[in-house]
Order: C-alpha cells, then structure tokens, then sequence
C-alpha cells in the first residue's frame, strides 16, 4: 500500500506540474500576442 500511495502521489505531482506548465506557455503565449 506504501509504494502503490508514492506512486499515485507521483503521478499527482506529474500531472500538476504539467498543468502548470501548460498555463505558463498558454501565458507566454498571450503576452506575445497581446504585444
């Protein structure tokens, strides 16, 4: 049960990370257009 936990947090963590870098490029994005 520990190490099935680590790897569904991980795998949290993937997913959050991916999210926010999307939104940062979606951002960059943006400000190249608004500019």
């Amino acid at each position: 049960h520990i190490l099935g936990t680590v790897a569904g947090d991980d795998t949290i963590i993937v997913v959050v990370r991916s999210a926010i870098a999307v939104a940062e490029v979606m951002n960059l994005f943006n400000s190249l257009l608004n500019a």
